[in-house]
């Protein structure tokens, strides 16, 4: 009886793709304007997967058998630098993303009539 098996296929950690809460695609290094992260990655299958942000964990999510993994993560205002891990120690090249929060444009405040009038009336 002939039996064949497959040679064990080594898959590196790794982040392959980051995009903001409105699904806009992050470059490597990148900037966002909104905190609500995704971030998408390959492993080896059926793993345990450590998401890190500057070396410190943030969340886990274990890698699908086809070796797809997500997670979500909120980051704060500044500078950030993902990375992933397994279990096993492997990990993966960093990915760099500063967040702008968008500033806050203050509404002018309502002028009344009679200050509308007053500021007309000098003229």
């Amino acid at each position: 009886m002939n039996t064949f098996s497959q040679p064990a296929v080594f898959v590196p950690a790794a982040i392959t793709r980051v995009v903001d809460e409105r699904c806009n695609s992050l470059a490597n290094p990148g900037t966002a304007s909104h905190p609500g992260l995704m971030l998408f990655g390959q492993g080896p299958s059926n793993r345990k997967m450590f998401i890190l942000d500057h070396g410190e964990l943030v969340r886990t999510t274990v890698v699908g058998s086809g070796g797809a993994w997500s997670g979500t993560c909120d980051a704060s205002k500044g500078v950030h630098s993902f990375s992933v891990c397994t279990s096993e120690g492997d990990i993966s090249p960093s990915w760099e993303i500063t967040i702008e929060l968008p500033t806050v444009v203050e509404q002018p405040a309502s002028v009344t009539a009679e200050e509308r009038n007053g500021y007309w009336s000098q003229w």
